[in-house]
């Protein structure tokens, strides 16, 4: 062990809180043992031991514990894995933090290119929105049910033959939204009026717009600047560590607006600046050429993806690979030298 690690007197860095939306504990598991050589998951003390604990993860995970009895501690060192992961690949000089570079109005997509290619480590915070098209779908699946049942009880308050069967009952409740099929299977056909202008085939069509530009599952919507937005995209993975809960808890807990979320991961790709559409022809001497297909079919996605209607990065942009993404807990308002803006 190191001098550090002994030394009883070593100051602590200050305390941290973060509350992670998700974090992949494979991947930071696996970048953290290429560099110091494998990640231990617990902390073990026993009686008259006092010793401190660091693994390798700098001095954020160091755990002192002094005990007169006979006592063995275990602490669980994966929530700490993200911050120590972040503070190592710092220092050691292969995490870059390009949040100011962003705010950079004179920063262009190629500036950005050179300094962090795809592949490469960063760390940034902005202002994001969180989407999930089968969301959109239950919402509005559950407004036209709730239309629907509405506009039955308001014509049986105006009608008094109900029970001759000229009124037509509210339809069954909204079927599985995780079951084959549309997803604005789930949307219930609403009676004329009963929900203002809006109709059925106007939530529909919403939802096939949803699906058709985004892919499934949660995605992070992110604009670095408000001048010249970039425009940055990631997708969450599901199964992950904090994203393990349902889709309308995920959204009551966090909301629909924009708000600062810090993301840690990899540069996927950028967006190209602009691609033209494909000619269609991929046949040589009436043969089909089966590379000239795939670019062509590659350069269409790519068009598309200029055009706004494809789940990619929009120029200037790019895609990010997350490790993790969190936002900061701020100290309490009764903290010294802390203030708190109203």
């Amino acid at each position: 062990m190191t001098s550090e690690l002994t030394n009883p007197d070593a100051q602590m860095p200050p305390q941290v809180l973060q509350e992670f939306l998700y974090a992949d504990i494979d991947r930071a598991r696996s970048i953290m043992s290429q560099l110091i050589g494998g990640v231990p998951e617990e902390d073990k003390v026993s009686e008259g031991l006092g010793r401190r604990f660091d693994a390798g993860l700098k001095t954020y995970l160091r755990f002192s514990k002094e005990s007169k009895g006979e006592e063995q501690v275990q602490r669980s060192l994966l929530d700490a894995l993200i911050p120590g992961l972040e503070e190592t690949l710092l220092t050691e000089g292969w995490l870059t933090d390009i949040q100011d570079h962003l705010a950079d109005e004179s920063l262009t997509q190629e500036d950005l290119e050179k300094m962090v290619p795809p592949g490469a480590l960063v760390k940034f915070s902005a202002p994001g929105q969180l989407f999930d098209a089968r969301y959109l779908a239950e919402v509005f699946g559950g407004t036209s049910v709730i239309a629907s049942a509405a506009h039955f009880f308001a014509e049986k308050a105006r009608s008094q033959s109900i029970s001759k069967g000229k009124t037509s009952r509210p339809k069954s409740p909204r079927p599985n939204h995780d079951a084959p099929g549309n997803l604005e299977d789930a949307v219930e056909d609403i009676p004329t009026g009963a929900f203002g202008p809006i109709g059925s085939d106007d939530l529909k069509g919403l939802i096939r717009i949803a699906r058709g530009t985004f892919g499934a599952g949660l995605h992070l919507l992110l604009t670095a600047r408000p001048n010249r937005p970039w425009s940055i995209t990631t997708r969450l993975q599901e199964g992950k560590r904090y994203l393990d809960v349902e889709r309308d808890v995920l959204f009551s807990r966090y909301g629909l607006q924009r708000q600062n979320w810090t993301i840690f991961g990899t540069i996927g790709r950028y967006a190209p600046k602009s691609v033209a559409a494909p000619d269609g022809n991929f046949f040589d001497d009436g043969k089909l050429n089966r590379d000239e297909f795939v670019a062509q079919v590659n350069q269409l996605l790519g068009h598309l993806a200029g055009q706004g209607l494809s789940d990619s990065p929009k120029y200037p942009g790019f895609s990010l690979v997350p490790i993790a993404v969190y936002r900061s807990i701020p100290p309490a308002a009764s903290y010294p030298h802390v203030e708190v803006s109203t």
